[in-house]
């Protein structure tokens, strides 16, 4: 398993102050598109992509967890939304209105390389999920 290394430039008005590996496994996974609200309780919601592959292909579902401790321990992640032949991800992110009004944007493409390009998508659906608890 690879140690995670993550850098900014040397002009970053950022810095890192920990890394490490969330979900451990000794599965090829992508992780992706990760999305992240906290709620006024401290409470920090995560929305994220995973695929079965270490390349992106359409068979990504779109994952929630959730951390009461500031991000040193998260839940495990629990699938939210998947679409059998298609890659489905948090296009939009977590969008908090109120801690009783969470908006999560997702939506699926088809990856197709044939066409080239940063983004070869085939096809395209975008839709939300609102919860309000």
């Amino acid at each position: 398993m690879t140690t995670p290394n993550p850098q900014f430039q040397p002009s970053s008005l950022l810095e890192v102050v920990s890394a490490s590996t969330l979900f451990q496994s000794t599965a090829i996974r992508r992780r992706s598109c990760g999305s992240f609200a906290r709620l006024d309780s401290g409470r920090l919601l995560m929305a994220f992509r995973v695929g079965t592959a270490a390349v992106q292909h359409n068979d990504g579902a779109v994952m929630l967890t959730s951390s009461q401790d500031n991000g040193k321990h998260w839940e495990e992640p629990m699938p939210i939304y998947a679409y059998p032949g298609w890659n489905c991800l948090p296009m939009g992110g977590i969008a908090r209105f109120t801690d009783d009004f969470i908006r999560l944007i997702i939506g699926r493409v088809i990856v197709d390389r044939s066409l080239g390009g940063d983004e070869p998508f085939n096809g395209w659906y975008i839709s939300s999920i609102d919860s309000h608890d």
